[in-house]
């Protein structure tokens, strides 16, 4: 058994001048913990707060972002360890299936 884990946001940092940097602010809104194997695994629904999710897992998998989405082997490729950011909108789930 495989973990996707996500981390939401609702702003991302501003620098100085006022205008946004391309960093999220900490903390977080909330983190979930997804686990998938051959069989996709779902998020709950994102906060109503939720603009900004980093996802990052502990082995390859598919991810499929949606209102009811169910990850197949053919859509988008996170490897494992890497972090990404994207940005959603709120009330929208996340599914991973093991790659």
């Amino acid at each position: 058994m495989s973990n996707l884990s996500v981390t939401e946001y609702d702003n991302t940092t501003l620098d100085a001048r006022g205008e946004t940097m391309p960093v999220a602010t900490n903390p977080g809104v909330t983190i979930q913990n997804i686990t998938f194997t051959a069989t996709a695994g779902v998020s709950a629904a994102f906060d109503r707060n939720t603009k900004l999710v980093r996802v990052i897992s502990d082995a390859d998998c598919r991810i499929l972002f949606g209102v009811s989405p169910t990850a197949v082997v053919t859509d988008m490729l996170l490897k494992a360890g890497s972090a990404e950011y994207f940005g959603v909108t709120p009330y929208l789930k996340i599914s991973a299936v093991a790659a």
